[in-house]
């Protein structure tokens, strides 16, 4: 993901699993949906997904 991008939703489900809708610093650009376990003490990545420009996350 590149520097500069800025998270305009999150959701946590009740299991733990966490998605971030990040806008790229140009809007129009593609953005990114990081997918994170938040169960262990440390968060764990467990990917990221390119979105269309301007994502936004609804579970």
């Amino acid at each position: 993901m590149p520097q500069g991008t800025v998270a305009n939703s999150v959701a946590v489900r009740a299991d733990g699993l966490a998605v971030v809708a990040l806008e790229a610093p140009q809007k129009t650009d593609d953005g990114w949906l990081p997918v994170v376990d938040m169960r262990p003490q440390e968060p764990v990545p467990l990917g990221a997904y390119r979105v269309g420009s301007c994502p936004t996350w609804s579970p």
